[in-house]
C-alpha cells in the first residue's frame, strides 16, 4: 500500500488489477491529460479529486491522481515521464536515465541481454539502446505490463521480449543469452532495506544462478564490500555529487586488473584502483579539495590525489 498526495497529504492507495488495466486503456490517456492540468496541491487536492469523481469511480479517480503525481516525481529521472506508467515502489528504485545509459554501455559488446527484475522497464529501455535484444523478466504482472507500455513510449518495444516469471526459476541462460543484468528489489511497502539477504532476489542467489555468465548486479552504494566476490569489479556511481549505486561486474563485464571503480556523472569521469596511488601527506594548503562521494565510497582518494597532483592531510583517508 502506498500513500498518495502532494506535500502535506497522505492517502492510502493500492493499485489493483482493474486500475492497472484502466491506466493502459485509451480512455485513461484523456483522463491523465486532464489530471495533469490540476494543481493537486494540499490546498486544491480535495477539490481536484472531486472534479474527477464526477465522471470516474472513486477507485479510478484515485488511480489517475496517483499516476499523475508519480509522473511528476519521475520527471527528474525520465525524459518521457509524462507518457509513462509507474508503480510507486518500482519508481523509487528505478535508475535515472544518465546512470542507466552509462551502465548499459558496458553491455554493448553483447547481442542478447537478460534483465532480471525489470520493474517498470527503465534499464531494459537503456539496454535496448546498446544491444540487439533484451529479455525483460519480472514476477509482477502489473510492472511488466507497464514496462511494455514504457518501452513503446521510447520506441524500443520491438527490441525487448517480456516474460512474467521468477528470474531465478528461468532455465539457465542458454547460448541465446550473452549476458545478464539484475536489479534486485530493495524496497517493500515503500521501505528500503539495506540487508542484501533481504533483497529480492538476494545477490548470493543471483551469483549461484547466473555467475557463469557475464553478469552485472545493481546494489545499494552502502553495501559491505567484504561480502562480495573477490574477483569482481565494484563500481560506485555518483550523480550530482551523491553516491547513487554500486554495480557488481563479473566475468566478461569486469575490467581486467580492476577491483574498484568510481564513476562521476554527469561529467563521465572515472578512476580505478589500477591507477597510481602514490600520494604524499602534508599540511593544508591554500585550497582544500573534497573528492566526489563515489571516490570516497570506492576508497580511491589516493588515486585521485595522485592524478591531480594533490596531497593528503592524513595517510588513512
Amino acid at each position: 500500500m502506498a500513500k498518495i498526495g502532494g506535500a502535506g497529504i497522505a492517502m492510502a492507495f493500492t493499485l489493483t488489477a482493474e486500475m492497472a488495466r484502466f491506466l493502459q486503456s485509451p480512455a485513461a490517456k484523456a483522463w491523465l491529460a486532464r489530471a495533469e492540468t490540476l494543481p493537486l496541491t494540499p490546498a486544491s487536492h480535495l477539490r481536484d479529486v472531486q472534479s474527477l469523481r464526477k465522471s470516474l469511480s472513486p477507485a479510478l479517480a484515485a488511480a489517475v491522481v496517483e499516476q499523475t503525481l508519480l509522473r511528476r516525481r519521475a520527471a527528474e529521472k525520465f525524459s518521457r515521464a509524462a507518457e509513462m506508467l509507474f508503480v510507486r515502489d518500482a519508481l523509487e528504485q528505478s535508475t535515472r536515465e544518465p546512470l542507466a545509459r552509462h551502465r548499459a554501455r558496458r553491455f554493448a559488446p553483447f547481442s542478447r541481454v537478460a534483465d532480471i527484475g525489470c520493474g517498470i522497464g527503465g534499464d531494459s529501455i537503456a539496454l535496448a539502446g546498446e544491444v540487439s535484444h533484451v529479455l525483460a523478466v519480472d514476477i509482477d504482472r502489473t510492472r511488466l505490463e507497464f514496462a511494455v507500455h514504457n518501452a513503446a513510449v521510447y520506441d524500443v518495444r520491438q527490441k525487448i521480449g517480456f516474460v512474467q516469471a521468477d528470474g531465478l526459476r528461468l532455465p539457465a541462460p542458454s547460448a541465446a543469452i550473452d549476458a545478464v543484468f539484475a536489479d534486485p528489489a530493495r524496497r517493500s511497502d515503500g521501505k528500503r532495506t539495506f540487508n542484501p539477504k533481504m533483497y529480492r532476489p538476494p545477490p548470493d542467489e543471483l551469483l549461484r544462478r547466473f555467475g557463469q555468465k557475464p553478469l552485472g548486479v545493481k546494489l545499494a552504494p552502502g553495501i559491505d564490500f567484504s561480502g562480495l566476490p573477490p574477483h569482481a569489479e565494484i563500481e560506485i556511481v555518483s550523480f550530482g555529487g551523491e553516491a547513487k549505486e554500486a554495480v557488481l561486474w563479473l566475468n566478461g563485464l569486469a575490467t581486467a586488473g580492476v577491483s574498484r571503480r568510481a564513476t562521476v556523472l554527469p561529467a563521465g569521469e572515472t578512476i580505478t584502483d589500477a591507477a597510481d596511488d602514490v600520494c604524499a601527506v602534508g599540511s593544508p594548503g591554500a585550497v582544500l579539495c573534497e573528492p566526489d562521494a563515489a571516490v570516497i565510497r570506492a576508497g580511491l582518494v589516493k588515486q585521485v590525489g595522485a592524478r591531480l597532483g594533490l596531497h593528503l592531510l592524513d595517510e588513512h583517508i
